[in-house]
């Protein structure tokens, strides 16, 4: 099964067992729900308990409710299981993207050679030369099956 990498635990949060996490992973909301299944230190875990604060994920794990249970996992990652995602119809990952064609209209420019996760504006490089905004104004297609990215006005981006 192949796992995704979605957070990293920085600290945990009070005396009641929260861990602080960091995530830009892309679908976080898909992740950090009560009843996903995470991985921490090759180990599964339950999410119990989940609330935003300020940029990060404050989650509960296994019911635990003591900060002492906790303390073990601070500096850690956290990884998901890319088939518990539940990923419908066209959703797709930013990692997926790599390698992919990138068309101005009907004229190839590049593949894409770099994924540059961001959770308001996510980014893709194309042959290392310039970068595209994954934004509606840029991007009309993406098409997993060809594995081919369709936009409009991309040249105006190349330096």
């Amino acid at each position: 099964m192949e796992k995704l990498f979605v957070g990293k635990i920085v600290t945990t949060f009070g005396i009641k067992g929260e861990l602080k996490v960091l995530s830009v992973f892309t679908m976080s909301e898909q992740v950090y729900q009560i009843g996903q299944t995470i991985l921490i230190n090759e180990e599964e875990h339950q999410i119990t308990s989940v609330r935003k604060h300020q940029d990060h994920y404050l989650i509960g794990i296994d019911n635990y409710n003591d900060i002492n249970l906790v303390l073990q996992y601070q500096g850690l990652s956290i990884y998901i299981y890319r088939e518990n995602l539940q990923l419908m119809g066209e959703d797709y990952l930013l990692e997926d993207l790599n390698n992919y064609a990138v068309y101005d209209e009907n004229q190839l420019v590049g593949y894409v050679s770099e994924v540059v996760p961001s959770e308001h504006n996510p980014l893709i490089k194309v042959d290392n030369r310039f970068y595209i905004p994954l934004r509606s104004a840029y991007i009309k297609e993406v098409n997993q099956q060809e594995q081919k990215i369709t936009g409009e006005r991309l040249k105006e981006l190349i330096l």
